[in-house]
């Protein structure tokens, strides 16, 4: 199969051939930290504890990994995921991750779907059509049945907060209480984490579990104030 190009050019993307380009090579495994994560969200899936459990990782440090495998683990048990990304181009890597490596089925939702789409889309989806949906902050209204994960990806983005249209709404909050709702796990992946978010957890996994983290990735930082600086050299 060849790599780079999903298929052919407009066909809806869950009808597209899954390309290898994202997937993981076959001898790659998790490391401790990361099982340990994964294992925890399990836990919170099989127990129906919506608590939020924050994954903070540097980027490209393998929290995608984490939550492949804890979709799989949500799909064996027979409850589908949703996951949300700050704007739909973050979309697509993930999805030509999950497709291969969980052989699911993945529509994504923009925000910019005509209503007549949405509508479609949404039927389908209610339906149990799609194994993980994956969209931008709107996604959190999917009528997906029994959800058993839900994966808010760079959770501290401004663009998950909708305020300049009716409804306004944070799509972070909104998916807390869609987890409460349906007993789902909640997973806040970023970088930086927002400081409300750290404030919500149940857990937090830090830099360590993931591959790319440690402390050795983080620079110093300090902060100088310039305006002892400038009296030294103005009169």
């Amino acid at each position: 199969m060849a790599c780079g190009r999903v298929g052919a050019p407009g066909l809806p993307l869950a009808a597209r051939a899954p390309s290898l380009r994202g997937s993981r090579p076959a001898a790659a495994g998790l490391t401790a930290e990361q099982a340990a994560a994964v294992a925890a969200i399990e836990d919170s899936a099989s127990g129906r504890d919506a608590r939020p459990i924050l994954l903070d990782g540097v980027t490209g440090g393998g929290k995608t990994a984490i939550y492949s495998e804890a979709l799989a683990a949500a799909l064996e048990r027979g409850r589908p995921g949703l996951v949300l990304v700050p704007e739909v181009s973050l979309a697509l890597p993930l999805i030509d991750r999950l497709r291969p490596d969980l052989g699911a089925r993945v529509p994504v939702l923009p925000t910019g779907l005509g209503e007549g789409e949405r509508a479609d889309e949404w039927r389908r989806i209610r339906d149990g059509a799609f194994d993980v949906v994956i969209g931008s902050r709107s996604a959190v209204f999917a009528p997906q049945p029994d959800l058993g994960l839900i994966v808010i990806d760079e959770e501290h983005e401004w663009t998950y907060k909708q305020h300049d249209a009716q409804p306004r709404y944070h799509a972070r909050d909104a998916a807390i209480e869609l987890a409460r709702l349906n007993g789902a796990a909640l997973v806040l992946g970023s970088a930086t984490p927002a400081g409300a978010s750290t404030a919500y957890t149940l857990q937090s996994f830090g830099p360590d579990s993931t591959p790319g983290g440690g402390d050795d990735l983080y620079i110093t930082v300090t902060v100088s104030d310039l305006r002892k600086d400038l009296t030294r050299v103005l009169p």
